[in-house]
């Protein structure tokens, strides 16, 4: 089995940039809630993660400790413990708005979709802290079923649920329950999953499609593709930066099929113009959104922006090259090719913030890498998979 311990080129770029992406956020919460206990408590994280990806890149398939993956109760007990941490955490964080602290990201959704419920433009009102929201139209969509029956906090809960079902049947349940605790043991995961954000459920999402669709390109069905594409395209409507995702997925999965590219691109990037450009025509004066943008601005200069940009886009063209010729997965090419882009401003935030971890409100521009991140690392230590009709192994 080709596992954590290869020594091939290839798979130690890749260790090296899944956990990067995996760590690199997580400085955010051990240094904001750790205090002097920081740099112990981070070294000791760090080491526990590595000792789990170790030890299960090595346990026997057939082993008695492996099986333990097999079954489901493992995957049911970790939802549900998530479950659990949302309906304790989420109350509290959200109750701090009533000392002006807290984050509003919640709130932009809420606001938006009771907004529209009442037929009112959606970027009319502030949240409590007084921002404007950035949230694209395309989240409204997905959280509006959440919010009106008030349970806006579970959306996250039900993204991860439907993202593991979706890999268990692609890959197996192995694969699906090691990604899954790979996931939750990401500390900036937890504590943005807990208080609402909805770059969690975007991201989950995002890997969702990735993963299905692989299997709809291998069955050469256009209806699932369609599905996916629209999908796909709400979520490229989610934050203005997000628009470029349905061509970067679809170049990615349809690499070889120009027909099936040419269909999904078309739809995905019909489907986000539309909400953009729609919501900007509602009221232009108090479209907010294009503030990602703005922000991007002040927090790097224009050049390393642009260095960022171009450096995707350089991984992003290698990509396409590789991805039919390797034995990762979309993911993990997607996770290559998008992290400079939102490193970029990451970094940038955390320079304003005068390289205080403990403010570091940048970690959340990775957040739509974590899931893919988590599912680099479960390739790593369990080997490459084959995404086939009917069965779906680790190789």
């Amino acid at each position: 089995m080709t596992n954590m311990h290869s020594s091939s080129f290839g798979w130690r770029v890749v260790a090296i940039i899944a956990l990067f992406a995996y760590f690199f956020p997580s400085l955010r919460p051990v240094f904001k809630y750790f205090g002097a206990y920081a740099g112990f408590l981070l070294v000791g994280y760090i080491a526990v993660v590595l000792a789990f990806l170790w030890i299960r890149s090595r346990l026997p398939r057939d082993g008695r400790v492996a099986q333990i993956f097999e079954n489901l109760l493992l995957g049911a007990a970790v939802l549900l413990a998530v479950f659990v941490v949302v309906t304790f955490v989420y109350p509290l964080a959200d109750g701090l708005w009533s000392v002006g602290r807290g984050s509003d990201h919640d709130d932009c959704v809420i606001l938006g979709v009771q907004q529209l419920v009442q037929g009112a433009f959606p970027y009319s009102v502030r949240t409590y802290i007084g921002n404007a929201c950035s949230t694209g139209p395309g989240v409204f969509v997905f959280a509006a079923p959440f919010v009106v029956v008030g349970a806006y906090e579970y959306l996250n809960v039900a993204a991860l649920v439907l993202c593991s079902l979706v890999l268990r049947t692609r890959y197996g349940t192995a694969f699906s329950q090691t990604w899954l605790l790979i996931l939750v043991g990401s500390l900036v995961f937890m504590e943005l999953t807990s208080v609402g954000s909805d770059l969690i459920f975007l991201s989950l999402l995002t890997l969702t499609v990735c993963v299905g669709l692989d299997a709809s390109r291998v069955q050469a069905r256009i209806a699932p593709v369609v599905v996916a594409a629209i999908v796909c395209g709400l979520i490229g409507a989610a934050r203005m930066n997000f628009i470029v995702i349905p061509f970067v997925i679809g170049a990615l999965v349809f690499s070889a099929d120009r027909r099936m590219f040419m269909v999904f691109t078309g739809v995905g990037l019909g489907v986000a113009l539309v909400l953009w450009l729609g919501f900007f025509a509602w009221d232009p004066a108090l479209f907010s959104p294009y503030q990602v943008v703005q922000r991007s601005q002040r927090l790097a200069p224009f050049w390393v922006l642009a260095a960022g940009g171009l450096v995707s886009m350089c991984l992003f063209f290698a990509s396409v090259y590789l991805v039919r010729r390797s034995k990762f997965g979309v993911p993990v090419f997607y996770l290559v090719s998008m992290l400079p882009m939102f490193l970029v401003v990451a970094v940038g935030e955390l320079g304003v913030r005068g390289w205080d971890l403990s403010l570091w409100e940048g970690a959340n521009f990775i957040a739509p890498l974590f899931p893919f991140a988590a599912y680099a690392l479960t390739e790593l230590v369990l080997g490459p998979v084959r995404s086939v009709s009917g069965s779906q192994t680790v190789a």
